[in-house]
């Protein structure tokens, strides 16, 4: 009885530190960006990210970073996959994403720092009215994003030539 009792007073504290707040939102271009380039999106207003996705064997696999403007841009997005030896170095430059390093326009964007086209290799985005990417379209190629009502990416639907594949996002082990 004397544990019960001097149990209450700690759970009643307890209770009282749930922040029943609801959590920020994606923005579009968080949402959007995570999606097409492999990173779990941050909620609410980021100055800065790195994020970290280790291997089985506890290496690492991929990394991204970004500094993001008051604006909610992408100023720097830096991201490379290890495994396949692939990544880049986007810089913002009016409306597009330039190459860090040859200042060659990557990526072409629309309306407020979103993702419109990747002029090299034939792919476009299309947005909702928020400003989410809800596809994106190559010829034979197209990759359907399935979303939550909150915005939350759940995964990845892709269609090539009829087939359809279901893709599944990485854990990421984020790191300040």
């Amino acid at each position: 009885m004397k544990k019960l009792l001097m149990m209450a007073p700690v759970t009643l504290i307890l209770a009282g530190c749930d922040n029943t707040s609801t959590p920020a939102a994606f923005t579009p271009e968080m949402a959007s960006f995570s999606s097409e380039f492999d990173f779990d999106p941050l909620r609410g207003p980021v100055k800065d990210f790195s994020q970290t996705l280790m291997d089985a064997q506890g290496k690492v696999a991929k990394y991204v970073t970004g500094k993001m403007s008051e604006e909610g841009c992408f100023d720097l997005l830096e991201f490379h996959d290890l495994e396949n030896n692939t990544g880049a170095s986007l810089v913002l430059d009016a409306n597009y994403y330039l190459d860090a390093i040859s200042q060659k326009k990557l990526l072409r964007l629309q309306g407020k720092c979103q993702l419109a086209a990747l002029p090299a290799s034939g792919v476009t985005w299309d947005t909702d009215d928020n400003g989410f990417v809800i596809s994106a379209r190559r010829q034979r190629y197209a990759h359907h994003l399935s979303l939550r009502q909150r915005w939350l990416s759940v995964g990845q639907n892709h269609r090539s030539e009829g087939r359809a594949i279901v893709g599944h996002r990485h854990a990421v082990k984020r790191q300040a």
